[in-house]
Parts: C-alpha cells; structure tokens; sequence
C-alpha cells in the first residue's frame, strides 16, 4: 500500500496557498495521545509529537530532538535492521512491534 502522505506531499509544505488550510493536520498529530515519530533510516528524527516525548519520560520533544533513535534508543541493532529491511519492502509500517 502507498503512503498518503508520500502520494501527497503538497499538505504539510508551508510555501503552498493552502497550507492555512491543514494547520488542524499539524495541530491534531502534534497533541495527540498517540506516540508519532518520522526518522531517517540512520536514526536522526526528523519529527516528534508531545506524546513520545512523555512515553520516554522527557518534559518537551525539544528534549529530544538532539537524540538519534538507533544509536541512542535502540537496544538490539538486530532489531533495527529488520524494521529498516521490512520498511523497505511496503514503505510504511502501522503497528509495529520491537
């Protein structure tokens, strides 16, 4: 299955005349519950929401902004090497466990 987000990426650029128009995309995934990350497939966070910032016990996701997810979060490099070969294969992962 195709990302949306991929196919779509016109929504979250600032220099679009529209992109007024998606300040509630931005808003409902910076403040919601739900843990959400998007990193490079060397670690580096390219965004953090306020939820996962609280998941690892940090006061802002400023905290973390810093932090590489598989040189300084990651345990089992093992693990991070399947979850970079099965994001490889489908491009997106919902639900994935470590």
């Amino acid at each position: 299955m195709k990302s949306f987000f991929k196919s779509n990426k016109n929504i979250f650029q600032s220099d679009t005349s529209d992109s007024n128009n998606f300040n509630w995309i931005k808003d409902f995934v910076d403040y919601t519950s739900s843990p959400i990350i998007r990193a490079d497939v060397d670690g580096t966070f390219l965004y953090i929401n306020q939820s996962f910032a609280k998941m690892l016990a940090y006061l802002s996701k400023s905290n973390l902004q810093e932090m590489n997810l598989k040189d300084q979060l990651f345990v089992d490099k093992d693990s991070w090497n399947s979850f970079i070969s099965d994001l490889n294969k489908d491009e997106r992962l919902e639900y994935y466990e470590f």
